[in-house]
Parts: C-alpha cells; structure tokens; sequence
C-alpha cells in the first residue's frame, strides 16, 4: 500500500473514529437526560430502534414525551389527553409495542398512567387477545385499569369473544368489565325495557342493568320518579334494592335540594319508602351535611328529634367546628350538650387509661371537645358547668382551657 493510500486509509479510519465517539457520546447524554425526566435508561437496541424509526413516527413519539415529561408525576390536563389519544389513536400495534417497552410502569392518573392505559386500549383494538395476555402479566397485573381499558375496546370490537376471555380466565374482575359493558349497552340501546331485555338475554346481568340505569335516571326529580314507577315490573327482580341505594347516591350529588323535597311522595311501598329515605340521608349527610341538618328543621322533614341528634352525633365524628357553628347559629345547642353528655364515659375512662399501654396518653379531650363545651357554656352556663362538675379535676381544667391552647 502507497504512502498516499495509507494515509488515505488513516484519514478514513479516523473520521470513522470520531463519528462513532460523537455518535456514543450523544447516546451517553440522551441515556442521562431521559434517565433524570423519570424514564428507564436507554438501551443500545432502543437507540437502534430510533434511529430505524421513520421521522413521522418518532415525532409523534417525542410530542407524547413531551407532554409526558412536563407533566411530571401530575396529570396531564384534559386538551393534553385528547391531544395524546389523537396520536395514539393512529398507532400501529408495533409503534403501540415499542412505545410501551420505553415507558416505565406506573398506576394512577399521572401523565405515565394515563399514556399506559392508552396504548393498551389502542393494542386492544388491534390485538385484543395478546393485549389482554399482557395486561395480565407481571408486573403490569396489579393494575386492574389495564385489563379494563383493553376489555372496553375488546367488548366494542367482538363482545362474545371478550366474554369467553373473561370467563376462560377465571377473573371476577374481568367478568365484571364485560357485565358493566354489557349492562351500559342495553340501557343505551332501549333504558326502560333494558331490565326486561336483560332478563332475557343475560340474566346475570340484572343487577348491573338495574344500578347503571338508577344512576343514568338519579339526576332530576322526574327521572327519579320515573325509575320509582318501573319497580311495579322490576321491583322484584335481584338487585332492585341496590339500584334504588345508587338512585339516592346520585340524587345526593347532582339535585340534592330535589331529592329532599321528594322523599316523602315516592310512590313506593311504605317500608321502601323508609329504606330509600334511609339511603338518601345517608348519602346526603356524606356529601352536603349542613343542607341536610337543615332539612330536618323542617317540620315536613318528618325526622323525628331522636334521629336528627343521630345524625348530628355521626358529623360530629367526622368534623370538628362546623357542626358546632351549625348548631350555634340555628338555635340548636341542645345538640351540642346531648353529644357532650353521651361522650361522658368516653371522657372518664380516658382518665383511667392515660398511661396505658406503650404509646402516647389517649386523650379524648381534645380541641373540639373544648370548642364544643365552651358553646354549650356560652348559652347555658348553668347546665354545662353542672355537667363539667360531674367530671374529675383535671378534665374539668382541660375543658376550660382556651381552644387555641388544646393542642398543646
């Protein structure tokens, strides 16, 4: 070989050198820059893969990256999701593959959570079966969202083959998506002959239909009404006091005023009537608590004094002031004392245990005890300072102790 030719050769071997240590040395930082945003470190046949990726594709995938990455752990906001679900929507179930391979696991509603159950769903649509076989894999099997967005797309496609998968594999879970698509379905297609459809049809499926037609019929006080009417045909069918429980639940979210307006004309027999009254209170003092106690002021109401202390005692328990100020404010401090006088034992034998045990001291007379005491006093000071004398020293100096104190 001429000297020319060697040195053509070096020339060669070198620039070839120095591409290949620019081409690792930009790997290198792109492994430690999607490394730090919170994705698995880049292998060597992930980079072969981008590189083989026509641009078209990689783009889309770096467009999802980057709402991915800016999202973080939080959620991606709803014109991000449509914009997500506008490109994976137009996935291959290649690009689906390796997109997913790429992404780390993750179950919530972070941006990352939210992406997985994208892919899959758009997997389901174009292999359902090997979605539904991976969607139950380790580790992926312990969110059950993954099985659930692929069954949806599966039922949408071919619903007898997604049921034979879900019975085949022995997943109660799985058998529930495909009743609850099943049951959407019917009500969607005829509501007020769905129960009847499904009795027919799929007769395990009766419950589901009746609950997820309650919740459709929850909203409005004439639709209540008429779900009400369908228990002279449905009302002994399995699952028809649970659709009337998750009639209530809605009613208390979506018209509660409404719903408490109605629930002394339901039209239903009078031990039913008791139980939807039972179930809408209940949902109404978990979601609205102050406009149901002021419900039950109302002479119409028909809630008995017994049972409007019962359902103050059971806000109390889960709030601190704002019962107190309710009462305060509605002239109801006899509730305030009742609650107090029925926590006296509580009171006591928190004195006996003290220092039981290994822990801390089991104090039942914390702030809002105090709060509580301290309005009972300001509007009748005779009785609750009476009631305080029945209690050991020590308690009673921790009721009178200034509630901005207690928690000290």
């Amino acid at each position: 070989m001429g000297g020319w030719d060697r040195t053509r050769w070096s020339y060669v071997m070198a620039t070839l050198a120095a591409a290949g240590l620019a081409w690792w040395t930009g790997y290198r930082n792109e492994v430690a820059a999607v490394t730090a945003a919170g994705k698995p470190p880049l292998t060597f046949r992930s980079a072969v893969r981008h590189v083989l990726t026509p641009k078209m594709q990689r783009d889309a995938v770096k467009r999802l990256e980057t709402m991915r990455q800016r999202a973080g752990r939080g959620e991606l906001t709803p014109s991000e999701a449509a914009e997500c679900w506008q490109i994976i929507r137009n996935f291959s179930e290649e690009q689906v593959k390796a997109y997913l391979a790429d992404l780390p696991r993750s179950a919530g509603t972070d941006s990352t959570s939210v992406l997985t159950y994208m892919l899959f769903h758009r997997w389901a649509q174009l292999a359902p079966e090997t979605a539904a076989r991976e969607a139950t894999k380790d580790p992926p099997k312990e969110d059950g969202f993954l099985v659930r967005y692929v069954l949806c797309a599966w039922m949408a496609k071919d619903r007898d083959g997604a049921q034979r998968w879900a019975e085949a594999s022995g997943s109660d879970y799985s058998k529930m998506i495909c009743g609850l698509f099943i049951g959407r379905t019917l009500v969607r297609d005829g509501p007020l002959t769905a129960p009847e459809r499904a009795a027919k049809e799929h007769p395990e499926m009766v419950p589901i239909v009746l609950r997820t037609l309650a919740r459709d019929m929850g909203a409005t006080a004439e639709s209540r009404k008429a779900f009400l009417a369908l228990r002279a045909k449905y009302g002994g069918m399995k699952g028809w006091d649970d659709a009337v429980a998750a009639l209530a639940f809605v009613a208390a979210q979506k018209d509660p005023k409404n719903l408490l307006a109605t629930l002394t004309d339901t039209g239903l027999p009078p031990e039913q009537t008791l139980q939807y009254r039972s179930d809408a209170m209940k949902q109404m003092m978990y979601q609205n608590p102050e406009m149901m106690m002021d419900w039950t002021l109302d002479p119409a109401s028909g809630v008995p004094a017994e049972k409007q202390a019962s359902l103050y005692g059971d806000w109390l328990r889960k709030y601190s002031t704002d019962p107190v100020d309710w009462a305060v404010r509605n002239g109801r401090q006899e509730l305030i004392a009742e609650s107090l006088r029925k926590q006296r034992m509580d009171l006591m034998r928190s004195n006996w245990d003290r220092w039981s045990g290994d822990g801390p001291p089991r104090y039942e007379w914390d702030a809002d005890v105090i709060y509580r005491y301290q309005a009972w006093r300001t509007h009748d000071a005779a009785a609750a300072e009476a009631w305080a004398d029945t209690m050991p020293a020590d308690i009673r100096d921790h009721l009178n102790r200034k509630t901005t104190d207690a928690t000290k």
